[in-house]
């Protein structure tokens, strides 16, 4: 079966999904039969389903579907900021425990978070029920479309200049003995300024924090 192609929409007018999956065109390919089933069911006429992750398709859209990595959760998502205060956002971790809203950022503390081996019933039950909340709210939040979000005292967490240079250091393949030998670093603080990161950011494996170490740098460039 073939993948959505990033970029590409589907001719459709309405209300507006946009979805972000990275990395798994045939998981993107459930989220489109999903939301083609949900709206089907609630006869709304000619939505509109795009891959394009732009700042006008963002403002535009009325549900945002999104994957994240381990750890990805507690950083800034700058890129929603601009989104309608109204939009409805569902996450997709990869991984089986899911974040606790408390800690993470302002700008996604309303999202649904899924694992994603969550069933796909689940995700059509909270989408169908989003969905008929929308077209209620339609007329009642006229006019209050303006994002509610600011990075200002926001919770999200970075990397300390450090803790960068260890994450470079393992993303470049290097192991924990060089980079403490190039930053001029014992060993052992090198091995704890990594346990530092792991822990800030709930890595519980090595696949978690070289996960995490490639989508950060992947933000930063």
């Amino acid at each position: 079966m073939n993948g959505p192609t990033p970029g590409c929409s589907e001719v459709f007018k309405g209300m507006n999904f946009l979805i972000n999956i990275d990395n798994n065109d045939l998981f993107a390919t459930g989220i489109v039969g999903l939301i083609r089933d949900a709206v089907k069911e609630c006869n709304i006429p000619s939505p509109s389903v795009t891959y394009d992750f732009s700042e006008e398709n963002i403002h535009n859209a009325d549900f945002i579907f999104m994957t994240a990595c381990p750890g990805e959760c507690f950083l800034c998502f700058k890129d929603l900021i601009n989104r309608k205060k109204t939009v409805n956002s569902f996450i997709f971790v990869n991984r089986e425990t899911l974040p606790s809203k408390c800690n993470l950022p302002d700008c996604i503390k309303d999202a649904c978070f899924f694992s994603q081996k969550a069933s796909l019933s689940a995700v059509y039950e909270a989408l169908l029920k989003a969905i008929r909340s929308c077209i209620a709210g339609k007329e009642r939040n006229k006019g209050s479309s303006k994002n509610g979000w600011s990075c200002l005292n926001c919770n999200y967490k970075a990397l300390s200049f450090t803790q960068e240079k260890i994450a470079w250091g393992l993303n470049s393949c290097l192991g924990m003995s060089d980079i403490a030998e190039q930053m001029g670093i014992t060993y052992k603080t090198a091995i704890s300024h990594k346990k530092n990161i792991m822990n800030k950011f709930d890595l519980n494996n090595k696949r978690d924090l070289y996960e995490f170490i490639d989508c950060y740098h992947k933000r930063k460039h």
